[in-house]
């Protein structure tokens, strides 16, 4: 089937350049976007650009403006977060197939949340005890240790 009826969790972005990004999961673990520019959807027709990945349900998108970099999060279907992220020229670390894993283990599966305050991004996620943990990306680097994911203080309940 096509990509377009695999969709079901999706993500509507704008970054800087006027230009509008979906993201989608499929069913079979893969993300793919479209482009919306010049009043026109890009790749045209049912196709759409693959990135792949393992992923296991939503993605979380978002953008620095400033760098007009556009960052993408999601949980493995082995319970890991995993990073891409689009510099203005081309994705990191590639088009295709490989994401960055942010190290770490035993969460819960549910969707990573990332915001952006100050150009900063802050990416956060429920362990598998059920706290609140983060990552923090500031001037193209995690902060402090990539290994570890801080304490945000508190437990989803």
């Amino acid at each position: 089937s096509s990509a377009a009826s695999d969709v079901y969790k999706r993500q509507v972005l704008n970054n800087s350049n006027k230009k509008k990004y979906i993201f989608t999961s499929t069913f079979n673990g893969k993300v793919k976007y479209k482009i919306f520019k010049n009043a026109k959807w890009f790749p045209q027709n049912s196709t759409w650009y693959d990135l792949g990945g393992k992923n296991k349900g939503k993605v979380a998108a978002v953008c620095l403006e400033k760098s007009n970099q556009i960052h993408l999060f999601s949980v493995t279907s082995d319970f890991k977060i995993q990073h891409k992220y689009f510099d203005g020229r081309e994705w990191i670390p590639s088009l295709k197939g490989n994401w960055m894993e942010l190290s770490g283990k035993n969460f819960t599966g549910s969707a990573p949340v990332a915001v952006v305050i100050d150009n900063q991004i802050f990416v956060f996620i429920i362990s598998e005890s059920g706290q609140v943990k983060y990552k923090q990306w500031k001037n193209g680097n995690w902060v402090k240790n990539t290994k570890l994911w801080r304490p945000f203080g508190g437990k989803a309940d």
